[in-house]
């Protein structure tokens, strides 16, 4: 190949030099090499071309590759789900039964022991639900498939909702549990107040898990304004074990905790904070934590919201004065602080002995006063003012008798109920008694104040007795029907305010049975349909809200759950 080209380059020389130039020696060296160099060329060339073509095919079978391996993953992506959506379902059904008849036993006369076994198998219960949560929830959060909602959210109901919850194992455990909402927060704004109160559930739940003494304190304030959405930061502290400062970063990981001696101690998944971050971050925020060892820790998170503009609550009783007491100072003053917001003058105490002095030195329209600040002098002194005694629950009936025209309200105190022990006083008519716990022992009332016509569509026998007697405990005579077909028909022959729909049943689904009652009654409102299920998916809830539904509950359903189910009855739809 070199001579061909040597051979080549000495015709194209002679032809410019001419036929009878002589090649000089040196010339004939460069030619050499010239030649070998084309030569070089040639055999790159040649290689590069084989080369490429063989890049091309490796290409094309890695492409090939990467694409099965993508529809192999998407396989088993979609199996997953479905097999953690058949296993929620297969778990909640029989759950539904183990919570439901639960509570309803400690309702009925046990003794001292039999009480303290119902109560670990409720807990236990409880515990096992939380974790089919998590996982449910760390799966659609992966698989990319969790959807936050856009609606009006009451913001203070909402974080003093989620908060109340705690207040009974915050009394057992003697921690003062404090809620804090800065009167800059908006009223309503458009959010999810379900993963709001997930990732509250979760913070105040690890809170309280990890303080053994102290306080757990929720405070949420408004951080400003960006693109027309306004941010709103929570934040959890508590004065519990503290974490070391070089095991921080574990924390957010997923299925990870301080070490393993916590989940032996504490149990949990190590999902509930990596949710909590994900579910932040879906509703445009963020989270972090400040903690120190042996001192306490405060989770952060923030969420970026539209605000619903409405009519200012604040200022409503100005020119009224209260004293608060209460032992506890963030306590003490995260009600004068509310009180405030309604436009109260406010005096605060820490003892009987400050209270004394206030009521010597001034009159006021309102004590609200915490046990740490009784004495038989102040009861004595603040005869005939409108009180608030401020209770821990199980601590409702332990108070003097010449208290029982106050308000009572259990710690930590919300909103609702102050403002309704304040309309009771100053609105000239009787004092009121607003006890959550109490309000409980009234559920068979619920009937009376509120007639509904119910069906219940469940082919399960023990959700059927479950389910039959919670509407008992709240005043309630069901109809019953076992199929879709069923309740098609009755819904037919009877006129029902409410309709529970099973969404898994024989001969007609609770979906094709909703669709039809819809269809059927051309658009009317009643029955309100809702949807009993344990089915828990993003997707499960939307099928059920498109075959005309009204709302969705998840099983196992807690009595609360219910209530509020048929409460939501006298809310036009």
């Amino acid at each position: 190949m070199a001579a061909q080209y040597h051979s080549l380059l000495r015709r194209q020389l002679k032809r410019h030099l001419g036929a009878a130039a002589v090649v000089p020696p040196e010339w004939a060296v460069f030619l050499e090499s010239v030649s070998q160099a084309y030569e070089q060329a040639d055999v790159d060339r040649k290689m590069v071309e084989r080369s490429m073509d063989l890049s091309s095919r490796e290409l094309h079978e890695a492409n090939r590759g990467l694409r099965l391996a993508k529809e192999a993953a998407e396989r088993a992506a979609l199996a997953k789900g479905e097999f953690l959506a058949n296993m929620s379902h297969e778990i909640r059904t029989p759950m539904n039964a183990v919570i439901g008849l639960t509570a309803l036993l400690l309702d009925t006369d046990v003794d001292a022991e039999q009480r303290e076994y119902l109560e670990t198998v409720r807990t236990a219960g409880e515990s096992l639900l939380e974790i089919i949560n998590d996982i449910l929830d760390f799966s659609r959060i992966e698989s990319r498939r969790l959807e936050v909602e856009r609606v009006p959210v009451d913001m203070r109901g909402c974080v003093g909702a989620s908060v109340e919850l705690f207040a009974l194992r915050a009394a057992e455990a003697d921690l003062e549990l404090i809620c804090r909402v800065d009167p800059n927060v908006p009223e309503v704004v458009l959010g999810d107040s379900t993963r709001i109160r997930q990732i509250l559930l979760n913070l105040v739940g690890n809170a309280m898990k990890f303080t053994e003494r102290g306080s757990v304190t929720v405070d949420v304030t408004v951080l400003g304004t960006f693109e027309e959405l306004c941010e709103i930061q929570f934040a959890v502290r508590d004065t519990g074990i503290g974490i070391p400062a070089d095991k921080l970063d574990r924390l957010f990981q997923s299925f990870s905790q301080v070490d393993c001696s916590t989940t032996r101690k504490y149990g949990g998944t190590g999902l509930g904070l990596t949710i909590s971050l994900r579910l932040s971050e879906l509703m445009g925020g963020r989270m972090w934590l400040e903690s120190v060892e042996g001192v306490g820790s405060t989770f952060y998170f923030t969420i970026r919201v539209a605000v619903q503009q409405g009519p200012p609550a604040g200022g409503a009783y100005a020119g009224r004065r209260a004293l608060v007491a209460d032992g506890h100072a963030e306590a003490r003053e995260m009600l004068a602080e509310m009180l405030r917001w309604m436009g109260v003058g406010v005096t605060v105490a820490g003892s009987a002995a400050e209270v004394e002095a206030a009521l010597v030195a001034g009159q006021f329209d309102l004590l609200a006063l915490d046990a740490q600040t009784v004495s038989p002098s102040v009861q004595k002194q603040g005869a005939g003012v409108a009180t608030i005694v401020l209770e821990k629950p199980g601590q409702e009936d332990d108070g003097d008798g010449e208290w029982l025209e106050a308000a009572h309200l259990t710690k930590p105190v919300r909103e609702l109920p102050l403002r309704a022990a304040l309309e009771g006083f100053w609105a000239d008519v009787d004092a009121v008694t607003f006890n959550p716990h109490r309000e409980r022992d009234a559920d068979g009332k619920l009937g009376e104040k509120l007639p509904l016509r119910i069906l219940l569509a469940e082919d399960n026998s023990v959700n059927q007795r479950v389910m039959l007697k919670l509407l008992e405990r709240f005043g309630y005579q069901a109809d019953l029907a076992v199929t879709g077909t069923q309740a098609l028909a009755a819904t037919a022959r009877t006129d029902y305010d409410l309709v529970l729909m099973d969404v898994h049943m024989p001969e007609m689904d609770g979906l094709e049975a909703a669709r039809r009652i819809r269809l059927r009654s051309g658009g009317s409102a009643r029955p309100r349909i809702v949807a009993l299920t344990a089915s828990a998916l993003q997707e499960d809830r939307e099928r059920c809200l498109a075959a005309g539904m009204d709302s969705y509950a998840t099983k196992p359903i807690r009595v609360e759950d219910l209530r509020q189910v048929l409460e939501e009855c006298s809310v036009p739809v």
